[in-house]
């Protein structure tokens, strides 16, 4: 089976993690000269758990995404593949910088009907007020052309099972 596997870049990663560290120092620093007040600790808190999850995350080699014949795997898809049949479009958005594809789907319902009624209510909310998917794909932190991917997406979209192979060993050829 032939698959496109996509990971974090590690330098987008190392930045955020140098701008986490270098917060959770200040307000170490803040804290130790007397200025023991909440912001300070919350600074601490916050940009400390963030420096962990960004370290985490760095020395992780999982994958974050996975685009195969069958569909689409990610972390963002609830660990679930979504399948090609079931994927209408895909088109790029960006909400606050972070960058997403997001996959219109005609069967919406068959997805997540095993999720929470809390989930299924941020989907919508997110729908209403971002202008996102049920289905986004987070890709700001991937190494990768974003335009690259969603074109592919788009082109395994509309072909059939027997070719969309091809097009990922062709796509995989450019590399």
């Amino acid at each position: 089976m032939t698959e496109l596997k996509l990971y974090s870049s590690k330098k987008k990663i190392f930045g955020f993690l140098i701008i986490s560290l270098l917060l959770t120092s200040a307000d170490i620093f803040i804290i130790c000269n007397g200025n023991n007040n909440w912001k300070a600790w919350l600074g601490l808190v916050l940009f400390s758990g963030c420096s962990i999850a960004l370290l985490y995350r760095m020395l992780s080699d999982k994958c974050e995404l996975t685009i195969d014949e069958n569909g689409v795997y990610g972390k963002s898809t609830s660990n679930k593949t979504i399948r090609w049949e079931i994927m209408k479009d895909a088109y790029l958005h960006k909400v606050n910088n972070q960058i997403f594809i997001c996959l219109v789907l005609h069967e919406k319902e068959s997805i997540y009907k095993d999720e929470s009624d809390f989930k299924k209510d941020m989907m919508e909310f997110n729908k209403i007020f971002f202008g996102i998917q049920e289905v986004n794909l987070n890709i700001g932190l991937l190494n990768c052309d974003k335009n690259k991917i969603l074109g592919l997406l788009l082109l395994l979209i509309h072909f059939e099972n027997d070719k969309r192979s091809k097009v990922i060993n062709d796509y995989l050829m450019e590399l």
